[in-house]
């Protein structure tokens, strides 16, 4: 009696990081395990300067999207459908790219989806997976990407600068992605007219 009540605690109330979270079984978070390692490969690619396999990779990516289904819970699919959504969008970016420039703008906006990913529904692989930032990629507005090895390998840059960076955070084996500083793609690029006003 008269004791803090759980109940109206601030973090219950307000809406936070973790509130994003889908809890799924470990196989059915598996089967995006696929999705993922295309990714890396496209990340990989970037950092290589190769942009035929960074589109060969992306079509690897938006083929294993399409084969992919949440039937339950209700809001694993809901979540699943408009990250399914902007996971094609971003990578036909990377495919119908001309240019390992054009190719690195669609691989910054995958990114964020695969960074969304990886926050609701956790790491489908089998090792662990980093958040990597480097401050001077996307015009020095800074950008972020997932990366398997610990050394900087930078997407952005490639071989002109590619130790450009830091690891943000480390993702185990069906962990989740911690809710990110300042940098938070969701904040950075809010939907015109339909962000949150703070």
């Amino acid at each position: 009696r008269g004791g803090a009540s759980m109940m109206a605690s601030a973090d219950d109330r307000e809406e936070g990081g973790w509130d994003a979270v889908i809890q799924v079984s470990a196989a059915e978070r598996r089967k995006l395990s696929p999705i993922v390692s295309a990714y890396l490969a496209a990340q990989a690619a970037l950092a290589d300067d190769s942009l035929d396999r960074a589109k060969a990779a992306a079509t690897a990516l938006t083929n294993a999207v399409q084969k992919i289904k949440f039937e339950r819970p209700h809001r694993a699919r809901a979540a699943w459908s408009e990250t399914a959504s902007a996971l094609l969008g971003h990578g036909q970016h990377v495919v119908a790219a001309d240019s390992l420039e054009r190719a690195r703008q669609g691989f910054e906006a995958l990114s964020e989806t695969v960074i969304q990913l990886l926050s609701r529904f956790g790491n489908p692989t089998d090792h662990a997976l980093r958040l990597a930032f480097c401050p001077m990629a996307n015009g020095s507005d800074g950008a972020l990407w997932i990366q398997k090895g610990s050394e900087i390998a930078s997407s952005y840059f490639g071989a002109s600068m590619l130790a450009c960076g830091e690891v943000r955070q480390e993702i185990p084996p069906d962990g989740y992605l911690k809710p990110t500083d300042g940098r938070a793609p969701s904040e950075r690029r809010a939907a015109p007219g339909g962000g949150h006003q703070h």
